[in-house]
């Protein structure tokens, strides 16, 4: 495992409490590209590891839930649509 992966592995570790099953969000190039470095993360951190979306996208659907009271399955859909592109 390269330097890089090894400290924010440990970074988490440092941050996380033992136990923690909540998802791990990875976000920057460096961590949601394919490559050597986001690769040895992924496979350290485990499957709880999960890749933000689009940082706008994620903004806008936070103001719309709050400005227009969204129900549950409501936000659900539009953060699916609107963050994940699906």
């Amino acid at each position: 495992m390269s330097t890089a992966a090894r400290l924010l592995c440990e970074t988490v570790a440092e941050v996380r409490q033992a136990g923690e099953t909540s998802p791990i969000v990875l976000a920057g190039s460096v961590v949601t590209s394919e490559g050597p470095i986001a690769s040895a993360v992924r496979e350290r951190l485990g499957p709880s590891t999960v890749l933000a979306g689009d940082g706008a996208g994620a903004a806008a659907w936070l103001a719309g839930r709050k400005a227009f009271g969204w129900d549950p399955a409501t936000a659900a859909r539009l953060h699916a649509r609107i963050v994940s592109g699906g």
